[in-house]
């Protein structure tokens, strides 16, 4: 496979392609470390009422506080994600 000297594409040792930076990789766990802080601070704040909401649900409200964690932290993490590279590429 021919790939253009400047693709940023590495070969690993087992002949493989990462299109993976190193300089990008201490930002996305920024990126994934902040969405998860800001996630958890929402949680917190709005727990009493999540917690009320999900009450008639019995056993399933725990799987459905998991899964709006989740959700909301990848969520925050695309739109941190998405404004860094908008932001970088903007004043680079």
């Amino acid at each position: 496979m021919n790939t253009p000297n400047d693709a940023d594409v590495k070969q690993t040792q087992r002949g493989e392609y990462s299109t993976i930076s190193k300089r990008d990789t201490p930002w996305e766990w920024l990126e994934g470390l902040f969405g998860g802080i800001i996630t958890i601070a929402i949680v917190l704040f709005s727990l009493p009422t999540i917690l009320d909401l999900m009450q008639p649900l019995g056993m399933l409200s725990t799987t459905l506080l998991v899964s709006v964690f989740c959700l909301i932290w990848c969520s925050l993490w695309a739109v941190i994600d998405t404004s860094r590279s908008q932001l970088t590429v903007a004043t680079g």
